[in-house]
């Protein structure tokens, strides 16, 4: 059986296709941990209040497009950023891709 922290991942990586709207899938618990992360990341590094909700829209946005069926692997950067090429393969369910 599953630990609960696994559990909680499950809604997302039900999807057998990602789409940008699988970004969406994220079960409250791990969400409300994340956001509490980001938050307290941004004020360790000093970052003006007025700055966390541009900070947020940015990435949401990339989280998003890391979902989208997009071809897009951001060339030198692909090591560094995640992009949707790479992203697929962390939601893939065929084990030559976990290798």
């Amino acid at each position: 059986m599953p630990t609960a922290p696994l559990l909680l991942l499950k809604v997302h990586h039900a999807p057998e296709e990602t789409s940008f709207l699988t970004s969406s899938r994220v079960h409250p618990l791990p969400k409300l941990m994340w956001g509490t992360v980001d938050v307290l990341l941004l004020i360790v590094l000093g970052v003006p209040a007025p700055l966390w909700f541009p900070f947020k829209v940015v990435q949401v946005f990339l989280v998003s497009v890391q979902h989208a069926q997009l071809d897009w692997t951001y060339g030198p950067l692909y090591r560094v950023v995640v992009s949707p090429v790479f992203h697929r393969l962390h939601h893939s369910r065929h084990r030559r891709d976990f290798d």
